[in-house]
């Protein structure tokens, strides 16, 4: 069987382990949480995007309100970190044999959170640096409403596309490297290059039943979208899916799924 013809198999098993035990679910309530407490507090800054549109945004107001998005931003992005590695932990320890709460796996799992956020920082920086030149241009040229640069920038942009996307699908695997592996930040990034080398077929037809799977949620958004209750349940059900499916796929590809006691 041909590895991309394992690949939605592998998203339905994340699926199964996920509504299975509960506990998965349940290391995302904290993102959920932090997620419900944005969208109240979102709505006390409205103002500032009114502002914006009525030309009267001054300063103070952009450098107060990007303080407050910031600072959410990074509680959110911590917040995540610290869940997937209690999923990734979790997915590890079946492998094994062993059974483990999820308090437990949100334990250990926290002495790679440090690992996580460095590596996750190297991953933006490199992804950031394919796409600045473009990004730059394209902000430059709608500041000064120069049409023709923001054209040239806008097909630079989409040439670059390319290798974010190449970049971006051999470095999916840095977290369960990671944990899994017990490596450091910079390590985990070099073995998911390593280990993802002609299986990216395989890596993004399993990143697109993802998003098949989060169709449904988009769609919520839409029919609610003061509530984004669409959001919400996504983190709860998407989360904890996508970091058991890219865990089953590192297994996959270093040759530790035949541990499960279930197979695909």
């Amino acid at each position: 069987m041909a590895k991309e013809d394992l690949a939605p198999k592998i998203v339905i098993k994340a699926a199964k382990m996920t509504f299975r035990d509960l506990g998965y679910i349940g290391l995302y309530i904290l993102p959920f949480i932090v997620d419900i407490v944005f969208i109240a507090l979102i709505h006390d800054k409205l103002h500032y995007f009114k502002a914006a549109e009525a030309g009267k945004l001054n300063f103070t107001d952009v450098h107060s309100f990007l303080i407050w998005f910031g600072t959410f931003f990074l509680v959110s992005w911590i917040v995540g970190l610290i869940s997937a590695s209690g999923v990734i932990t979790k997915v590890n320890e079946e492998r094994r044999g062993n059974k483990i709460s999820a308090i437990d796996a949100l334990g250990e799992g926290l002495i790679f959170v440090p690992r996580l956020i460095g590596a996750s920082i190297l991953y933006a920086i490199i992804i950031l640096a394919i796409a600045a030149l473009p990004a730059t241009l394209l902000i430059f040229g709608i500041y000064t409403k120069n049409p023709p640069l923001i054209g040239l920038s806008v097909i630079i942009l989409l040439f670059a596309l390319v290798p974010v996307i190449y970049v971006s699908l051999r470095l999916t695997l840095f977290a369960p490297a990671c944990i899994i592996k017990d490596i450091g930040c910079l390590e985990s990034l070099r073995e998911s290059w390593k280990i993802t080398k002609g299986n990216l077929l395989f890596i993004f037809v399993a990143l697109i039943f993802l998003l098949i799977l989060s169709i449904p949620f988009i769609i919520l958004n839409y029919a609610l979208p003061d509530i984004q209750i669409g959001s919400l349940l996504s983190i709860l059900i998407m989360g904890p899916i996508y970091n058991i499916a890219i865990t089953l796929i590192f297994l996959e590809l270093t040759g530790q799924s035949q541990s499960f006691s279930t197979p695909f």
